[in-house]
């Protein structure tokens, strides 16, 4: 179980990091 939890932790932090840098990149050159 612990394992597991932890797993979800590591995937939800990268998931939620990976989605706010590509927003930020995408949302930048979209609006000059």
């Amino acid at each position: 179980w612990l394992r597991l939890l932890v797993w979800l932790l590591i995937g939800l932090v990268i998931y939620f990091s990976y989605g706010r840098t590509h927003s930020h990149l995408t949302t930048n050159p979209e609006k000059p």
